[in-house]
């Protein structure tokens, strides 16, 4: 038994109350599929699920559109602070690409890469450098009208000024954000782990967890010798945010919005956010008793059917 077994998401139930009201998510950093659970939300209930994805490499974005059709549209573009344009450095492997210049000077770091280990600078190697076009997520939701959700970011750095360009959407609509972030400065230039954190706190999201994205180990021992009694250096977490309660409520344009942020809280591993978000709702539209227990009841026994561990109940936020 796994999360999409138990999670109030993907239930009948769920469905009901959301009605016509996909969840949206922004996909900053699209290479390759979206991570789950959404992945497989879209394939199960694909009427239900809204893709606006931005991929800085013009020929993967095109790649994306051609597979995944109408309910995901990937712009051939970077999500940024300001529209323009910016130095992309296309690394070798291509996924460490980024707007920012890798910090060279970390040869001393060394991170693990399958069995084995290699610099932080030997992963992120420049092949070249091109100008590419940058947007907002605020300009791409007014271009592309999108009711946003969710927000994962894997940008390679750039998740700060991402964050900066989607005030209104962070104001207005989504509830949790996803964002791998640096702890050094594995790239040049970027904001660190708190940085964002402090931000996000500005905008009224409360941060609920992290994974851990990256680690490494100086180089100056033998790593066979030492491989079982040292700790390593954490250089990336992906952080968890949800938007506050009562900003969800407020900005609400109807209980679907605040049905689809209990369902988002509840799959992520929070089902108590989800209650307290269905408390609030009845603050505001005290006629939705009826389907505020129907929901509650449902998360409840799907929740008190299983003796999963957490690992199996909720997926990774890093994969």
């Amino acid at each position: 038994m796994t999360w999409s077994d138990v999670a109030l998401l993907f239930s009948q139930t769920h469905r009901d109350l959301i009605a016509d009201t996909p969840i949206g998510l922004i996909d900053c950093g699209a290479r390759g599929d979206i991570p789950e659970p959404w992945s497989t939300y879209a394939q199960q209930f694909p009427e239900l699920m809204r893709v606006l994805g931005f991929e800085a490499d013009a020929t993967e974005a095109a790649h994306l559109n051609n597979r995944y059709g109408e309910q995901r549209r990937y712009l051939p573009a970077a999500a940024w602070n300001s529209v323009g344009t910016h130095a992309l450095y296309i690394t070798d492997p291509p996924q460490a690409s980024s707007l920012f210049p890798p910090n060279t000077a970390l040869t001393h770091l060394h991170a693990r890469v399958g069995d084995m280990r290699q610099s932080l600078p030997a992963g992120r190697v420049v092949q070249r450098t091109i100008e590419v076009p940058t947007t907002t997520i605020d300009a791409a939701i007014a271009a592309y009208p999108l009711d946003a959700d969710v927000l994962k970011i894997d940008t390679q750095g750039a998740e700060y000024e991402v964050l900066e360009g989607a005030r209104a959407a962070l104001r207005d609509s989504v509830f949790a954000v996803i964002a791998e972030t640096w702890t050094t400065d594995v790239y040049q230039g970027v904001k660190p782990t708190w940085e964002v954190m402090r931000l996000m706190a500005d905008m009224d999201f409360a941060f609920m967890t992290h994974d851990v994205a990256g680690y490494a180990r100086r180089s100056f021992m033998d790593t066979k010798t030492f491989s079982y009694i040292q700790r390593e250096q954490i250089i990336s977490l992906e952080l968890l945010f949800f938007r506050s309660t009562k900003a969800v409520v407020t900005t609400a344009a109807e209980p679907a919005n605040v049905y689809k942020a209990v369902g988002i809280a509840d799959v992520l591993g929070f089902p108590d956010y989800g209650v307290e978000l269905l408390h609030m709702l009845l603050t505001r539209w005290p006629n939705e008793l009826a389907n505020v227990k129907y929901c509650y009841d449902e998360m409840t026994a799907r929740r008190t059917k299983t003796g999963a561990t957490l690992a199996a109940l909720y997926p990774p936020l890093h994969s």
